[in-house]
Protein backbone atom coordinates (compact mmCIF):
# COMPACT_ATOMS: atom_id res chain seq x y z
CA UNK A 1 0.00 0.00 0.00
CA UNK A 2 2.94 2.54 0.71
CA UNK A 3 4.10 1.69 -2.81
CA UNK A 4 1.00 3.05 -4.46
CA UNK A 5 0.73 5.84 -1.87
CA UNK A 6 4.24 7.31 -2.85
CA UNK A 7 3.51 6.12 -6.67
CA UNK A 8 0.51 9.02 -6.44
CA UNK A 9 2.14 11.78 -4.03
CA UNK A 10 5.45 11.58 -6.61
CA UNK A 11 5.03 15.06 -8.32
CA UNK A 12 6.86 13.85 -11.41
CA UNK A 13 4.32 10.94 -11.80
CA UNK A 14 1.61 13.22 -11.27
CA UNK A 15 3.03 15.67 -13.90
CA UNK A 16 3.30 12.71 -16.75
CA UNK A 17 -0.16 11.11 -16.26
CA UNK A 18 -1.96 14.44 -16.03
CA UNK A 19 0.22 15.28 -19.60
CA UNK A 20 -0.49 12.38 -21.31
CA UNK A 21 -3.01 13.26 -23.69
CA UNK A 22 -5.60 10.38 -25.67
CA UNK A 23 -5.80 11.02 -29.41
CA UNK A 24 -8.90 11.77 -31.20
CA UNK A 25 -9.73 9.84 -34.39
CA UNK A 26 -8.08 12.43 -36.44
CA UNK A 27 -4.89 12.48 -34.61
CA UNK A 28 -5.19 8.68 -35.08
CA UNK A 29 -5.15 8.30 -38.89
CA UNK A 30 -2.94 11.12 -38.54
CA UNK A 31 0.08 9.21 -36.64
CA UNK A 32 -0.98 5.97 -38.81
CA UNK A 33 -1.52 8.02 -42.08
CA UNK A 34 -4.55 6.83 -43.07
CA UNK A 35 -8.18 8.55 -43.35
CA UNK A 36 -10.19 9.21 -40.66
CA UNK A 37 -13.00 7.09 -42.08
CA UNK A 38 -10.51 4.10 -41.99
CA UNK A 39 -10.35 5.08 -38.24
CA UNK A 40 -14.04 4.77 -38.27
CA UNK A 41 -13.74 1.36 -40.56
CA UNK A 42 -11.13 -0.24 -37.85
CA UNK A 43 -13.58 0.88 -34.96
CA UNK A 44 -16.32 -1.00 -36.87
CA UNK A 45 -14.59 -3.85 -36.80
CA UNK A 46 -12.78 -3.88 -34.15
CA UNK A 47 -9.49 -4.36 -36.12
CA UNK A 48 -7.92 -0.45 -34.78
CA UNK A 49 -6.86 0.23 -30.81
CA UNK A 50 -8.77 0.11 -28.15
CA UNK A 51 -10.54 3.07 -27.40
CA UNK A 52 -12.94 5.12 -24.78
CA UNK A 53 -16.32 6.54 -25.63
CA UNK A 54 -16.63 9.85 -23.90
CA UNK A 55 -19.76 10.97 -24.98
CA UNK A 56 -20.08 10.75 -28.74
CA UNK A 57 -16.62 10.90 -29.27
CA UNK A 58 -13.69 8.10 -29.21
CA UNK A 59 -10.31 9.02 -27.32
CA UNK A 60 -7.41 6.30 -27.51
CA UNK A 61 -4.74 6.16 -24.97
CA UNK A 62 -1.14 6.02 -26.20
CA UNK A 63 -0.44 2.89 -24.57
CA UNK A 64 -3.44 1.49 -26.53
CA UNK A 65 -1.89 2.65 -29.87
CA UNK A 66 1.50 1.52 -29.15
CA UNK A 67 0.28 -2.05 -28.09
CA UNK A 68 -1.98 -2.31 -31.11
CA UNK A 69 1.14 -1.13 -33.05
CA UNK A 70 3.36 -3.57 -32.06
CA UNK A 71 0.21 -6.67 -33.34
CA UNK A 72 0.51 -5.01 -36.56
CA UNK A 73 4.39 -5.44 -37.30
CA UNK A 74 5.47 -8.64 -39.96
CA UNK A 75 8.65 -10.24 -39.66
CA UNK A 76 10.99 -10.47 -42.54
CA UNK A 77 10.53 -14.62 -44.14
CA UNK A 78 13.31 -15.90 -45.05
CA UNK A 79 13.81 -15.76 -49.17
CA UNK A 80 13.95 -19.30 -49.82
CA UNK A 81 17.54 -19.36 -50.64
CA UNK A 82 19.13 -22.43 -50.42
CA UNK A 83 22.48 -22.84 -47.93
Amino acid sequence: MTEVLSKHTDISWRHTAMNEKHLSVADLAEREGVAIDTVYGWNRRGEGPRYMKIGRSCRYRIEDVLKWEETRLVDKEPTGEAA
